[in-house]
């Protein structure tokens, strides 16, 4: 329904309005504590970046973003960022939210097709913030979210070394670890696609996995994107060992896949030959090969 104002109605308190200090415009951000635990912090700052950026920029005609924009405000904008547990927990905020009618981006990182980060337009505090009231604040210190990965150092293109680490397995052992062995981290480039393939080959030899290839995007007949994956990510498929027609043999294998999420993923970096890592994810699900055994990782 439409409604006209008339010369007795006013929209100018709702143009000029103010905003007191005990109610300011605030944006919300939220990300999954479960991937805080497994992805490096660069990536998790990185997907409450682009949720945030895509909700103010979806709103920006409305009042309160250019409030919040504006440039007697930009200096102090507010800002709380909490987290839930995982990925249903996250959805389930974004329907609460959309069933609620605030206006909200929730992100989704390609090509895996994950949902990362709810962040919300600018509002006025007391709108919206009952919808939250129930999650914690999201606050790991950068130590806390390192605590499993290694050190790393500035060096040349292609190449990272780490100072000597001790990793510990989903059950709380020790892992397997090369002194001084490489360790990808996001946005580390590579003089060509051998050399990035190579270099995680090399560190999942030191580390004590073994990798499988996953999914790949092709443009105009070119390679531009490859994910790396560890050998247990997925789970087995199910297939009966008999039929009513025929026996089905089934072949050997000592790899059982667990759902391990551990992964990379490298793309070429527009029309050059070389490959930037966009995504690694070093935590895996399960003990990896003891240093005795990795002799027969390839």
């Amino acid at each position: 329904m439409t409604t006209t104002a008339t010369e007795n109605d006013s929209v100018e308190p709702l143009q000029k309005q103010e905003v007191s200090d005990s109610d300011p415009i605030i944006q919300y951000v939220v990300l999954r504590r479960d991937l805080i635990d497994k992805w490096p912090l660069g990536s998790i700052i990185t997907q409450g970046c682009h949720a945030s950026v895509a909700a103010i920029w979806t709103h920006r005609d409305h009042i309160d973003t250019a409030k919040y924009c504006s440039p007697a405000d930009l200096d102090s904008m507010h800002k709380v960022t909490l987290e839930v547990k995982g990925e249903q927990q996250m959805r389930n905020l974004s329907e609460k939210l959309t069933a609620g009618g605030i206006e909200h981006k929730l992100w989704i990182e390609q090509p895996e097709n994950i949902p990362t980060c709810i962040a919300t337009r600018p509002y006025q505090k007391s709108q919206i913030a009952s919808f939250f009231k129930k999650l914690k604040l999201c606050n790991s210190s950068f130590e806390q979210c390192q605590s499993n990965r290694a050190l790393v150092l500035s060096s040349p293109v292609g190449h990272v070394e780490v100072q000597p680490s001790t990793q510990l397995s989903s059950t709380g052992q020790d892992t397997p670890s090369c002194t001084n062995h490489y360790i990808p981290c996001v946005g580390e480039r590579f003089k060509s696609y051998e050399n990035a393939r190579k270099s995680y080959f090399d560190y999942a030899s030191c580390v004590g996995f073994n990798v499988r290839k996953g999914s790949t995007k092709i443009v105009d007949g070119k390679l531009v994107l490859r994910r790396f994956l560890c050998c247990k990510e997925g789970y087995p498929n199910i297939h009966s060992k008999t039929s009513s027609t025929r026996k089905r043999k089934i072949r050997a294998t000592t790899v059982v896949r667990c759902g391990c999420e551990a992964m990379i993923r490298i793309s070429r970096v527009d029309d050059t030959e070389m490959w930037e890592v966009g995504l690694f994810v070093e935590k895996h699900d399960h003990d990896l090969t003891t240093p005795l055994k990795k002799r027969n990782i390839p």
